[in-house]
């Protein structure tokens, strides 16, 4: 289920996420991603619950096509 999350919010975020890197400046968008990034990671060391793990891993898949 984690793995499948992941690509699951990679799908999500591809078609738009990207465009919208294109119109507002790609370098904008990559530094919010990498910022809203240590986030989860953050999160995700500190969290013992696995549905905040699920939906964490959903959130790094949204922002794996900002990284990508």
């Amino acid at each position: 289920m984690i793995g499948a999350t992941f690509f699951l919010g990679w799908c999500v975020t591809l078609l738009w996420l990207p465009g919208m890197a294109d119109k507002k400046g790609r370098r904008k968008i990559f530094w919010l991603g990498m910022l809203i990034d240590l986030l989860l990671y953050t999160g995700l060391m500190i969290t013992t619950s696995y549905g905040v793990m699920i939906f964490l891993y959903l959130c790094f898949g949204m922002i794996c096509s900002i990284r990508v």
